[in-house]
């Protein structure tokens, strides 16, 4: 049967059904009920719509089970690329790891294992489901599986060379060097002849050009018969013996890994994941065909049976709503009426022929239009009641920071005394095996100090208004450098400041002050001393509406997982920081009360960024001269 007879014929039925669905309406519309009236017209309508519904599910399964496959083969090939990816980087990370090779613990070790379980599980789901599809999709992905087994044998091996060469004082590299090392110690050779070997040795490594294999072979066999020749102990022909022969054996190895991406066991494993990767790609093209191949098809059978529905429906609905609605829309309107302000009588509440609901609905909104009206009356007084209850709540949190505030400023003078009891009792001890644990006390008292401090300067910042004055930022980054230039490793750190004004600075100075003490500070404590030159750089842009600070230093850096999280309160990123975790959130609280805002950006290992923006305020100046203040905010 033609798509032009089928269509003919289910709109010549559904015709027919109209008629009598408008014959068997009659009935029900006599009773004077909007239930009766609409039962029938419900039945009919959740009759069409379950028939819509089997139709559409049919054919949804069918486009469905082929949308998923390829859904299934789009996610298992981000999958293999992402352990892809991470085998890369354990190559090129974790064989330099010294925690890898002490423990052979990875966590990209870890990850690799749980990515290929999930891709090995995948796979063999999506061999089970696509047998019914095609047969094509079923063989491709036998052969992508058996490619991964190839790919996983390859990769335990490879990671099972990587660990046997070691690292530094592990595996046999450690072993080499150990010999190498006992070589030196005892003399048995000379410093040439030994740095000789040590040079062909790194030059292999380094190059993996197997003329530098065969020169420190040449050499070591020649170093040996010059030991033997002078009769040297059994002992020393070991170290060196054991030295030639652990080379040759890391060479070995060496020469398996694969000097480049493109040999030995590495090469092998791009060759199987770039095929991998080919099989997948037109493995997903072929799945996306069948998948839009079987969508057309169904949308077709749908969009046919939905606009018959569509058109009946329309129909129906306009005579039941007309038959429903009219008596619901003319109260409608008195209601409106009511609402604003206009007063109804009591006749035009009375509405003949209607169904039963409409008066119970009449009699309902009166009764709710009396509710409502006591209701609002009790609102006004709950109302007032929170007014009150927030006042006393402002109440107690000014006592809180009051409190705060004295019992920080307290504990300070009992912090003094004990110090200067401390430094009595150091003068008048004798016993040199207590020093180390006065000067414990001591840097726990001043710990405490510096954390009282914090406190305070919190306190401050939340309880005192913005002073706005005229501030020298050159003069000011130079007395915050000054202020530290005692700190450890401080003299260390090359400082690189640019500052361009295109205005004057109109802003709070104490609190600018406080911003960058805490930058500074920062960035000399965490200061990575093992690159060639640590260094701090602040750039100042200074507009007429804004300050835009730029602080950013090569220091140790932030680890990714810490960035969102360096401005709450008592955080700490580093572990071995001995702070309180309260100088970034007040550094952001400060930032804050200038109505600014704060950007952080780090790589770890490489150093840290800070974008600060702070509003200038030079035409509040100008318009009120000498100093003013801004508005309280409060802080989230």
């Amino acid at each position: 049967m033609s798509w032009s007879l089928a269509a003919n014929c289910f709109l010549s039925r559904t015709c027919v059904s109209v008629r009598q669905f408008f014959k068997l309406m009659q009935l029900p519309f006599r009773l004077n009920s909007i239930r009766s009236r609409m039962i029938v017209g419900f039945m009919f309508l959740s009759s069409l719509i379950v028939f819509l519904s089997i139709v559409t599910i049919y054919f949804q399964n069918k486009s469905s089970q082929a949308a998923t496959s390829h859904a299934g083969i789009s996610q298992l090939q981000g999958y293999t690329l992402n352990m892809f990816q991470v085998d890369n980087m354990f190559f090129d990370i974790e064989t330099i790891n010294d925690h890898y090779f002490s423990t052979r613990e990875s966590s990209l070790l870890q990850n690799h294992d749980s990515l290929y379980r999930q891709i090995r599980s995948k796979v063999e789901r999506l061999i089970a489901t696509s047998n019914t599809l095609h047969p094509e999709l079923s063989a491709s992905l036998r052969l992508i599986q058996r490619d991964l087994l190839t790919y996983e044998f390859k990769f335990r091996k490879l990671e099972n060379l990587v660990f046997r060469k070691g690292f530094k004082d592990a595996g046999l590299e450690g072993q080499m060097r150990t010999y190498a090392h006992r070589i030196e110690q005892e003399e048995i050779v000379s410093q040439i002849a030994l740095l000789t070997l040590r040079r062909h040795e790194k030059d292999f490594l380094l190059r993996h050009d197997e003329q530098y294999l065969h020169e420190f072979n040449g050499k070591a066999e020649s170093l040996r018969r010059q030991l033997v020749q002078r009769g040297v102990s059994d002992s020393s022909l070991f170290y060196l013996n054991a030295y030639r022969t652990l080379f040759n054996q890391l060479a070995g190895i060496q020469q398996q890994i694969g000097a480049s991406g493109t040999t030995g066991l590495r090469g092998d494993l791009n060759a199987i994941s770039f095929q991998i990767s080919r099989q997948f790609l037109s493995l997903s093209n072929f799945s996306e065909l069948l998948a839009k191949e079987s969508q057309q098809n169904g949308q077709a059978i749908v969009t046919l049976v939905l606009a018959c529905s569509i058109i009946f429906s329309i129909l129906s609905g306009i005579w039941i709503s007309r038959k429903l609605s009219e008596p619901i829309a003319r109260l409608s309107r008195i209601l409106h009426k009511h609402s604003n302000g206009v007063k109804v009588r009591r006749k035009l509440l009375k509405f003949p022929n209607a169904a039963e609901e409409v008066g119970v609905m009449t009699s309902s909104f009166v009764q709710l239009m009396e509710q409502t009206e006591m209701q609002m009356k009790e609102i006004k007084l709950k109302t007032k009641l929170l007014r009150n209850r927030n006042k006393e709540l402002k109440k107690l949190n000014r006592e809180l920071d009051n409190f705060l505030y004295s019992t920080a400023h307290d504990l300070r003078s009992p912090l003094a005394s004990l110090l200067g009891l401390l430094n009595l009792i150091k003068f008048e001890n004798q016993d040199e095996r207590l020093a180390p644990h006065f000067e414990m006390m001591r840097s726990s008292i001043h710990r405490m100090e510096y954390f009282i401090s914090q406190i305070v300067g919190y306190s401050k910042n939340k309880r005192l208004d913005v002073q706005l004055t005229r501030v020298d930022v050159r003069q000011l980054i130079y007395d915050t450098f000054d202020h530290h230039r005692y700190m450890e490793g401080a003299f260390k750190i090359r400082k690189h400041i640019s500052i361009n004004h295109h205005a004057e600075v109109f802003s709070d100075e104490g609190r600018l002050m406080t911003i960058f003490n805490n930058l500074v500070s920062n960035s000399i404590k965490y200061a990575d001393h093992e690159k060639p030159q640590p260094w701090i750089r602040v750039t100042v842009n200074v507009q007429e509406e804004s300050i835009d600070i730029v602080f950013s230093d090569n220091g140790v850096g932030i680890e990714p997982h810490h960035l969102d999280k360096i401005f709450q309160m008592f955080y700490r990123a580093n572990l071995k920081s001995t702070g309180s975790g309260l100088g970034l959130f007040i550094f952001r609280e400060n930032i804050r009360k200038l109505q600014g805002h704060v950007d952080v950006e780090s790589v770890f290992g490489e150093g840290t960024t800070f974008h600060i923006s702070i509003p200038n305020h030079v035409t509040s100046i100008q318009q009120n001269p000498g100093s003013i203040s801004l508005p309280s905010i409060v802080s989230s």
